[in-house]
């Protein structure tokens, strides 16, 4: 294992009587010392002319990035392999309304970020085309994955399932699996099956049962009572009230007429209900909770502690005829539905059977939980008519995208000469980093600049989000796009490794730092995250104790490798008042507590 690095590293840290009047501040004195007397034992390598370490380097310094391979097509395409990158000519995709829709799914290689675009040269009309994107082939294109809810034989042309969800008629099922397997196409979607499940055991000879829902379950329906070999069918012969439990909120004591409960929902006057073991009437329905209002009831025979279950036994579900065998409580059922119509089956298949449709719907994965900008879904429908250029708007940046789907959605043509994305983050190629490294296995080669290539994509450079002016780096490209505490602690060592000091490196962590110091609240407490640091003040919030204790390590590593002074000054008050806030949390034993709930989280 090699790397290039500096002969002789300099000793980088603040002169020693810049923080000499804090010397007696406690844990802020020992903190301003790690950063005063902190002595850079390796820089990051730089880089140098090796053609074997550039072949590692995954970005390219481009700012349109095109694809590289085309990863599939269904139904009628022609000449996919002009939307790649060296592609000559135009793909075409035509589609009658009929079935399922054609596509073509392209691949970038590496996973990129930014804004997606597609060149119309041509339209019959106007035709909607739909986009995808995912960083996984099994996202980008979803297929239905359920299984039968009860047996279907040979020659059977419906099928009961648990979901139809992506499902469309026209495609294939796969029902079985191994030598069972056959194929069947679907002519029609019907409503996939419902389930409850029993909250009492189930003897042989009942013809009722108790059920969590009675949500459509209705008289005359068929319900399936168990799974496999021992399943039952049976008809519903009349649908009453669900079964629930609860519990005791606060402490019952022997006498008293009224209860606390952790929740009422359901409840009703005249309802007798199972204390710890006794039975009592309810004469009033309150409210939940230890300080709600509870349930007016029956006098209780005995005293019961707050915890003690609180049990409804509803009427459930009555059926013909009676079961043969018994059940637990928690067994699965279901009332089948409509199901859905397919060609003739060829063979016999059990309940529980697997069913996949094929081929899959382009719909791409779910981003969510995102931060600046607005949170564009993974598809998009755009109305074509004619030739002309289509982008997605400035604020909906798409990261995590390795593959790009599109499919139509109204009947037409469509030629495209081009498919890509606009990248928004720096894509850096081997003339732009600072360190490299290169070992005999591949494996670590992949793995070092893997990471490099992760932390390039997460970065922002200024303008690259709306209203940005200055360049950040977020904790992931695809989501959650904000500036995390925790995670710049570890995204500045490999920064400053891979991409050095100054605007190609450091500078995106010191501005990420800095967004989250300029939002301290007055107790000391710095946000954990910043949802938006393009707005003025920037949006953040605390998020949890552990994260807010991460300003101060990320600032003291950020000097340790930048040596930065100016900005490690501009910082230190905020520091200072950070650490008297971890002192303000700690117990006798040194240690910081934090309170029940969120707070604890990492």
């Amino acid at each position: 294992m090699r790397s290039n690095t500096m002969a002789s590293p300099p000793t980088v840290g603040l002169p020693p009587h810049r923080f000499g009047r804090f010397a007696r501040t406690g844990v802020v004195a020992t903190v301003a010392a790690a950063m005063a007397f902190t002595t850079i034992a390796t820089l990051p390598a730089v880089a140098d002319e090796q053609p074997a370490w550039q072949d590692e380097v995954l970005g390219t310094g481009e700012t349109s990035l095109q694809p590289e391979v085309v990863a599939g097509t269904f139904g009628n395409v022609t000449n996919a392999e002009a939307l790649t990158a060296g592609g000559s000519g135009s793909a075409t995709l035509t589609w009658d309304g009929a079935g399922l829709a054609p596509y073509v799914i392209l691949d970038y290689g590496p996973v990129v970020g930014g804004l997606p675009y597609f060149t119309i040269d041509s339209s019959s009309g106007d035709v909607g085309v739909r986009t995808a994107y995912s960083e996984s082939l099994k996202y980008v294109i979803r297929m239905n994955a359920s299984q039968l809810v009860k047996p279907a034989a040979a020659g059977a042309e419906t099928v009961y399932v648990t979901n139809t969800t992506q499902m469309t008629v026209g495609q294939s099922l796969l029902i079985g699996s191994g030598d069972e397997q056959e194929t069947a196409t679907i002519v029609a979607i019907g409503l996939p099956a419902v389930t409850t499940t029993s909250f009492a055991p189930i003897a042989a000879g009942a013809t009722n049962v108790e059920v969590t829902t009675t949500n459509n379950f209705p008289v005359g329906a068929e319900l399936l009572i168990g799974t496999g070999a021992a399943q039952q069918s049976v008809t519903i012969t009349a649908v009453g009230r669900t079964s629930s439990q609860t519990t005791l909120a606060a402490d019952a004591a022997a006498g008293s007429t009224n209860i606390k409960v952790a929740s009422t929902a359901g409840r009703q006057v005249g309802d007798v209900l199972t204390v710890g073991g006794e039975s009592v009437t309810v004469t009033s329905v309150g409210t939940a909770g230890a300080a709600g209002t509870g349930l007016d009831v029956t006098a209780l025979a005995a005293n019961h502690p707050a915890t003690t279950p609180v049990v409804f036994n509803g009427s459930g579900l009555s059926f013909t005829p009676a079961v043969t065998a018994a059940f637990d409580a928690g067994t699965t059922l279901r009332n089948p539905r409509t199901g859905v119509t397919v060609s003739p089956l060829t063979k016999a298949h059990t309940t529980d059977s697997p069913v996949t449709s094929s081929p899959g719907n382009v719909v791409g994965d779910n981003a969510g939980y995102l931060g600046t900008g607005v949170g564009s879904p993974r598809n998009r429908v755009t109305q074509v008519s004619g030739a002309a250029t289509y982008t997605t708007q400035a604020n909906a940046l798409q990261g995590g995208i390795r593959f790009h789907a599109v499919t139509l959605t109204t009947p037409g043509t469509v030629s495209i000469s081009e498919v890509g994305v606009v990248s928004k983050f720096p894509n850096r190629g081997p003339e732009d980093y600072a360190g490299w490294f290169l070992s005999s296995d591949e494996v670590l080669n992949d793995i070092w600049y893997t990471g490099a290539y992760t932390v390039d994509t997460n970065m922002v450079p200024t303008g690259a989000q709306n209203n940005s002016t200055f360049p950040v780096i977020l904790d992931g490209a695809k989501r959650d796009r904000r500036i995390w505490a925790g995670d710049l602690f570890n995204a500045g060592r490999t920064t400053y490794t891979a991409f050095g000091y100054g605007e190609n490196g450091s500078d995106y962590i010191r501005n990420s730092i800095g967004v989250l110091g300029s939002r301290q609240a007055a107790n000391g407490s710095v946000p954990g995250e910043s949802a938006n640091w393009t707005s003025v003040p920037a949006v953040a919030q605390f998020y949890s104790t552990a994260y807010s204790i991460y300003f101060p390590v990320g600032l003291v590593d950020n000097y340790r490798y930048t040596g930065d002074l100016d900005f490690a000054s501009s910082q230190y008050g905020r520091l200072k008042a950070q650490m008297n806030y971890n002192l303000g949390l700690t117990n006798a034993d040194g240690l910081i507590v934090t309170t029940s709930g969120s707070d604890g989280r990492d």
